[in-house]
Order: structure tokens, then sequence, then C-alpha cells
């Protein structure tokens, strides 16, 4: 793994090399706002690739920041993802680039190690002073939800304490027939068992009219096969260590018009959902930082 930064300041005064900028930035204690890389090798990239990803820190100074890591949906960028977080006032975030801008689940043309590339990020970042390991949270929307659902089941708590999921629940390749799937070596045969790692608060958001991840579960985008997003979130609440039945639709509660929630683990473990509207949430969008914050703080 090669890392190393990319800053306007130093492309606009000094002509800095790889190297030198891995050392710049290696030998200072605190993370800084700016671009960085890391650099993998997979089939479609034999000679090594340098994946990006942004960092951004709030104006609030603080001795240490808790993380929100964003992964964007299909077709999406991380310069986007930054403005979408923007409405964390005490957290960094950062947003990791998708090859080719997709991430890579099983049906993707990207066949990029990217639960690997998360990993090594967070390594990354727990290697400053500044930085609360203690407080990651991870968001992906749709096709980057499809991936943090991957990260839920394959990495362990001590990586990121929560996740929030817009817009893709579990399917079929990662849980099937009452257990969690996938490859210790990465690819996507998905033909391990695996245990997921407890401690991990989830939130997510599904919606009723979603074409692509159908609320009730069923053949979707790409050619995935998705759980009833209710279920899901039941299986990944179970796998948190809840021993409670499974809610029922109306058991929802509506805490505004056209959205319901459901709860378990006293609330470590959430499910909303959107009533009558589609994958990109319609009108019911502009919900979300309230949601997420709300689940975040409480």
């Amino acid at each position: 793994m090669k890392i190393f930064q990319s800053l306007i300041i130093l492309i606009s005064l000094v002509s800095c090399s790889q190297e030198s900028e891995t050392i710049i930035q290696e030998n200072e204690e605190i993370l800084k706002s700016g671009e960085y890389f890391i650099n993998q090798t997979w089939d479609q990239e034999s000679s090594g690739f340098d994946r990006p990803f942004i960092v951004s820190f709030p104006d609030l100074p603080m001795e240490s920041y808790g993380v929100v890591i964003g992964l964007h949906g299909g077709g999406g960028n991380a310069s986007n993802i930054i403005n979408q977080y923007d409405f964390f006032t005490d957290k960094i975030v950062i947003a990791p680039q998708g090859y080719n801008n997709r991430w890579n689940v099983s049906n993707e043309p990207s066949s990029a190690p990217d639960v690997e590339f998360i990993k090594e990020i967070i390594n990354y970042i727990n290697t400053f002073t500044n930085i609360n390991s203690d407080d990651i949270t991870i968001i992906g929307r749709s096709n980057g939800s499809a991936l943090l659902n991957r990260l839920i089941i394959e990495l362990d708590s001590n990586y990121f304490q929560n996740a929030v999921s817009i817009v893709s629940q579990l399917n079929d390749l990662q849980y099937h027939d009452s257990s969690f799937w996938y490859n210790s070596s990465g690819n996507n045969n998905y033909d391990e068992k695996i245990t997921p790692s407890t401690a991990k608060r989830i939130m997510a958001i599904n919606a009723t009219n979603d074409q692509s991840c159908p609320y009730n579960g069923g053949s979707g985008v790409a050619g995935y096969v998705f759980l009833d997003s209710q279920e899901s979130i039941y299986i990944l609440a179970q796998a948190m260590g809840s021993d409670e039945e499974i809610l029922d639709d109306q058991d929802g509660v509506e805490i505004f018009e056209n959205v319901y929630k459901y709860t378990y683990l006293s609330g470590d473990v959430i499910h909303y959902k959107f009533q009558g509207v589609g994958h990109n949430l319609g009108e019911l969008n502009s919900s979300l930082p309230n949601l997420i914050i709300s689940f975040l703080y409480n």
C-alpha cells in the first residue's frame, strides 16, 4: 500500500513527487484537509492504481474529531459527497472515490478490492492524533449502501461503529440459508460463512416505491436479488445481539408524514420506511440530515 497527499498549496508552489508528499504527511501527527491516494493492484489495474479519497475538516476547532466516511452511489463521485454531508459541523467528512464511479459488490463492472480500500483508509487515518477512532461512521447510498452492507458483515467493529444505509438492503449473496457470506480472499464468490462482529449501530432507510432495490424484496438493479427491507434490518439486529421478535409492518411509528420508524436494541438498530417514494426518495430526501444527526447524536 502506498499513500500520499495532494494539497493545492503544494501543487501551486512546488513540484513534489508522490514519494516526497508521502513523507511530508507521514512525518506529521495530525490529519489535514486535502486529497489522498491509496495505491492498489488488481486484475483491472495490474500495474497499480492510485485511488483517491478526499478529507474535509469542519470549521470548528477541536483536539480530535469523529469521522464520517461517505460512499457515493453508482455513477457518483467523491466531490459531491463532501457537499452532501457538509451539515456535519464537528466531524471530518471523508469521501472515497469508487473505481469508474462504482463500488464492487458483485455484479459490477469494477472488480476493485473495495473492502480493503475502505479498511486501509481507516487504518491510515487512525495513525493521526486528531482522529477519534471510537467515533467513525460510514454512510452509503444505493451502490455505496450495498458496499456498506459488505463492510458491516466483513469488518470488525473496531474499524467503524455506526452505519447508515440508504436505499439498499441486504441481497441474497450476502445473506442466505440463515447465514452471512463473504470470501476471505476478497473476490465475489461469497462462498464462506462469516459471523459479523457486534457493537455496530445501524440505521437503514428504504423506500416503498423503489424499483431498483424493491422494498419487499426480489429482483432489482444489476441482477441482484434483495431481501425484504424489514427482514433485512431484523437480520442485522439479530447479528448485533437482539433477541427481539421481528416487528410487523403495522408496528412502525409514523414520526412524520409518510416516514415510519422501526426500532431494535433500544434504538441502536433502526429502520425507516419512506412511504410512497422511489429510489431517489423524492421530497422525503430533505429529511435525511435530521434523521442521520438524530441517530448519531442520541
